[in-house]
């Protein structure tokens, strides 16, 4: 099996934070469990090769003033990727980091979410499955 020219070298977990609001109240009752992710992104390192891609992902009540769930909820988690540029078009970096990164970064926040909220004595939080975006690289002329 051939390695793909970009590979994960490093993850960190940046934040882990649960904040029990009003856990009785909601028990066996529904309440917003929709959240807000964020995606970002370093510049390359044409040095050191390497492009860093950060997940955040958000569950607090849109208002601050009332509570609408037992919980809030924020975990970041940054992959930190080395890229054989005889092998890829750094041209494509953007791209990767865009597309794949987040892609790639998704089940480790996942675990981090569902064991978190486990902890916390609340339901689990259960990140969904999301559709992949397809991203191939072209190869030059002459490569097999």
């Amino acid at each position: 099996m051939d390695r793909h020219p970009v590979q994960l070298v490093n993850i960190s977990v940046d934040e882990l934070y649960i904040k029990l609001l009003d856990r009785e109240s909601f028990k066996d009752k529904d309440y917003p469990k929709e959240f807000s992710l964020t995606v970002s992104r370093s510049e390359y390192d044409t040095e050191r090769k390497i492009i860093s891609v950060r997940l955040e992902m958000d569950l607090s009540p849109d208002n601050k003033n009332e509570t609408d769930r037992p919980f809030e909820m924020r975990i970041k988690v940054a992959g930190h990727f080395e890229v054989d540029e005889d092998r890829f078009d750094i041209a494509e970096i953007d791209k990767f980091a865009e597309i794949s990164g987040p892609v790639i970064l998704t089940p480790f926040l996942r675990e981090h979410a569902y064991s978190l909220s486990l902890r916390a004595g609340v339901d689990p939080v259960i990140f969904p499955l999301v559709q992949v975006p397809i991203f191939r690289l072209a190869r030059k002329d002459g490569e097999s």
